[in-house]
């Protein structure tokens, strides 16, 4: 209703108006301000107790990923992560080349090498016995 002055008051924080009648929101609206899982359930929560009617099924769709893409990435622990040098070719040969090294190490992008805890005092060694060494 074009007269409700209250229901702009009311999306504002979950809506951006687009006519005098019409609102549209997003992923970014109702990102903005949250820090993590709990005041994201909260700001849908908010919504959800603000508009007071049963939500359709693309709404709860759109929750449900909202809330699918909370912390998607898992972090791992107990590796380290080096970074060869990209002008240190001998180390880069032997770190491709040495059967030791290539069981422990594992590759990734820009020259980085995730080697585990449990790992990393034998890495040291072998690294040690081509002449390198990798202090604490």
């Amino acid at each position: 209703d074009e007269k409700d002055a209250i229901a702009p008051i009311i999306l504002e924080p979950f809506a951006q108006k687009v006519s005098p009648n019409r609102f549209k929101t997003s992923h970014h609206f109702f990102l903005k301000e949250a820090k993590n899982s709990a005041t994201l359930d909260y700001k849908i929560d908010l919504f959800k107790r603000s508009i007071k009617t049963t939500l359709p099924p693309n709404w709860e769709t759109f929750f449900k990923e909202l809330k699918d893409k909370v912390d998607p990435l898992k972090k791992i622990t107990g590796v380290k992560v080096f970074q060869i040098p990209v002008n240190n070719k001998p180390l880069l040969q032997l770190i491709a080349k040495d059967e030791v090294l290539q069981k422990i190490c594992s590759k990734a992008e820009n020259y980085q090498i995730i080697i585990k805890n449990k790992e990393l005092d034998t890495f040291k060694k072998r690294l040690r016995h081509f002449g390198y060494l990798l202090s604490d």
